[in-house]
């Protein structure tokens, strides 16, 4: 597993006890990561708020000094993860990804 495939996550109703618990866990990863010579970009570390109430632009959550950035959608290891819980941009990314392959296929025939 490399550090870009690195994610936290937590669950509760209460965003101040979301933020007190991720703030924490990042301060430890920081500390892991400095004990062990590795790094993490912040500049690169994305907020994904997934709920169906809030839409979490309150939460401050901060990785290595600095504020991390509020996202709608995010990849990872290739699936696509979106902050409402849809399904349709997944789907748009797994439709594109085929349209791109059909191509390819029938350029070579």
């Amino acid at each position: 597993m490399f550090a870009d495939d690195a994610s936290l996550s937590y669950s509760s109703t209460s965003t101040i006890d979301i933020e007190t618990k991720i703030n924490n866990d990042l301060e430890k990863l920081q500390g892991w990561s400095e004990y062990w010579l590795t790094t993490f970009n912040p500049t690169k570390t994305k907020l994904l708020f997934i709920s169906n109430i809030e839409n979490g632009s309150d939460i401050n959550l901060r990785f290595n000094n600095s504020r991390l950035e509020l996202s709608t959608v995010h990849v990872h290891l290739g699936v696509t993860f979106s902050n409402d819980t849809k399904w349709a941009n997944p789907i748009d990314g797994i439709y594109k990804s085929c349209s791109n392959k059909v191509v390819v296929l029938r350029n070579m025939f």
